[in-house]
């Protein structure tokens, strides 16, 4: 195409492999918005999966949408004989091995159909691209740099080996061996990365990625669905809760520890944690050992439909996480006008403003203090402290705005591929 005027507006034909789904996970929803504007711009996506891993039932109803099912009979049930197997590294194995014959076998199927189809971009959320259409520009949006856990894996090496184990300690840790050398992602097939935060970006080009060749981008939360709830002074127990999987680094004990920090001060805190303990089991045992049973109520999993009443019902969300990419628990809690406590490795940190505490020690004295200093903000003024959470999501998660930076990086790398090829025929 000469015209590259007309190139740099025009519809395009994109190749996407993605984690994307309107009911499922905060990220996987916010994969799911994403195309489903892109489609309402008029983009044509030809989504690259299988109906048994990812389907997006909700985007089948855009005319511009195609499904190519990549079904890989053998990966899915050798995945399922792996799925059977307790917290084991045959378990993390077996699933990362299938995982690659499906998508090689998305790559494949994406060079096939790009001999009928001319794709101009190629598109993954969720991951790296484990593959590239040739000639094709790549624009890769992963969840994280690679290896966000496996570090954290040694560095918490006696509190595994407490809660655990010894032998799941060294389990995990060969897991985090293989996953920082033979299961590290092919970066060289993508061109362009974007990542949730400017922590991730630089974790990005850790691994030799230029950064002119990195875009930090936070997800999209939908500010129509997560709203606030009616402004409520704080009550007398206020309530703090933990939303998402345990694992190591997002520090469970420095959570259990700061509220019961409060607790011990005479703050009636009301203390709630949902998620999962997959990955390190033995974790559960925090819970179960915490100091003030009568304060603290745990549930494995909440429906995707449920998390903004559960948002309305909360006064702060706590995420003492380390070296966290993007969590969209506090950005959908900031959508619902419910302030934030992070701490300083947290990505989320970025779009923060003023309607949050970041605590600078990984400690639980210092968690303590930035919770109790967000309590006293809210008792002093609860209609503000609401106004700047429900401001700040607005500022930085808006959906159209969000799309229209990917939109304008598709539109250049497309050019961009153009003028190279118009150059070199």
């Amino acid at each position: 195409m000469n015209d590259q005027a007309t190139l740099s507006s025009a519809p395009l034909r994109i190749a996407c492999y993605a984690l994307a789904a309107e009911d499922i996970g905060s990220v996987v929803s916010a994969n799911y918005l994403m195309l489903r504007e892109l489609l309402e711009r008029g983009h044509e996506i030809d989504f690259f999966n299988k109906q048994s891993y990812v389907y997006p039932k909700g985007l089948f109803s855009y005319r511009n949408f195609r499904y190519i099912e990549s079904y890989d009979a053998w990966g899915d049930r050798t995945f399922q004989a792996a799925s059977k197997i307790p917290l084991s590294l045959a378990h993390h194995l077996g699933g990362k091995v299938t995982h690659r014959t499906f998508t090689s076998l998305v790559t494949r199927n994406m060079r096939r159909e790009q001999l009928s189809r001319h794709y101009q971009v190629q598109l993954t959320l969720g991951t790296t691209a484990f593959g590239r259409i040739p000639g094709v520009p790549v624009i890769s949006w992963p969840q994280g740099p690679p290896m966000t856990d496996g570090r954290s894996i040694p560095r918490h090496r006696r509190q595994i080996i407490e809660l655990c184990g010894r032998s799941s300690y060294l389990q995990l840790r060969a897991y985090a061996l293989w996953r920082g050398t033979f299961g590290l992602p092919a970066f060289g097939n993508s061109d362009y990365f974007i990542t949730g935060s400017q922590w991730s970006r630089s974790g990005i080009q850790s691994y030799g990625v230029a950064a002119d060749k990195t875009l930090a981008l936070p997800y999209p939360i939908d500010l129509q669905e997560f709203h606030p709830g009616a402004v409520r002074p704080l009550p007398e127990e206020p309530s703090v809760l933990w939303l998402g999987r345990v694992v190591p680094r997002k520090r469970l004990d420095l959570f259990l520890d700061a509220g019961a920090l409060l607790i011990e001060r005479g703050v009636k805190l009301r203390i709630k944690i949902i998620g999962g303990f997959a990955f390190v089991p033995g974790y559960k045992q925090l819970i179960d050992r915490f100091k003030y049973p009568d304060r603290l109520t745990y549930q494995p999993s909440i429906e995707r439909a449920k998390v903004r009443q559960l948002m309305h019902e909360t006064d702060v969300i706590l995420q003492p996480s380390e070296h966290e990419d993007f969590a969209s628990t506090p950005a959908e809690a900031l959508a619902c006008g419910v302030p934030v406590v992070l701490g300083k490795t947290n990505g989320t940190a970025d779009y923060v403003d003023d309607a949050g505490e970041i605590f600078d020690e990984y400690t639980p004295a210092s968690v303590a203090e930035a919770l109790e200093k967000m309590l006293s903000r809210i008792r002093q003024n609860p209609a503000e402290t609401a106004s700047r959470a429900r401001a700040a999501a607005e500022r930085h998660f808006d959906l159209h705005h969000i799309v229209d930076q990917l939109e304008g990086l598709l539109h250049r790398v497309a050019v961009k591929a153009d003028q190279l090829s118009s150059t070199t025929a």
